[in-house]
């Protein structure tokens, strides 16, 4: 493809219709509407490493998290996982399940508050859409996934 890109940027004087963009492009569209026509199973695996400035949900005390993942059946519940008293939980799990592409659930990452008296609150909690991610084409592109930073939402929270 490179030379190809050369031959036509350079040799041919085309570099300023920027067709190799709209190839490229094109080339993708072509790909994706192939992909969108497989079903696809795959295992799906999500890493979660630290928690960084939980909300305290307690009224004394810093929150007790732990985290509920859920993908459409499957739920991992970490409950008896529970950190005491910290707003900066290491977690270092990985969870995986399986799904099917296209039409992927949405995966929901919840942090809770352990609280044996009154009932667990909801910390946050944030969705990724796994359809979305698996045929981005950005995404797919890196060799290296980067990792994620992702803030958590309160349904009462104000923040936008």
């Amino acid at each position: 493809m490179s030379n190809f890109k050369h031959i036509i940027e350079n040799e041919a004087g085309l570099a300023k219709l920027k067709i190799i963009n709209n190839l490229n492009s094109y080339l993708f569209n072509l790909q994706l509407q192939t992909r969108l026509n497989e079903l696809v199973v795959c295992k799906v695996r999500l890493y979660v490493l630290d928690g960084f400035n939980f909300a305290q949900r307690d009224l004394f005390s810093l929150s007790d998290p732990y985290l509920i993942i859920k993908c459409g059946k499957t739920v991992f519940d970490e409950s008896k996982n529970y950190q005491i008293d910290t707003s900066e939980p290491k977690f270092y799990k990985c969870f995986e399940f399986i799904c099917e592409f296209p039409g992927a659930p949405q995966l929901k990452i919840s942090a809770m508050d352990y609280d044996n008296f009154f009932g667990d609150e909801l910390i946050g909690e944030t969705v990724i859409d796994l359809d979305d991610r698996y045929y981005s084409h950005t995404w797919q592109s890196y060799a290296n996934k980067p990792i994620e930073y992702r803030e958590l939402f309160h349904p009462t929270s104000t923040v936008n």
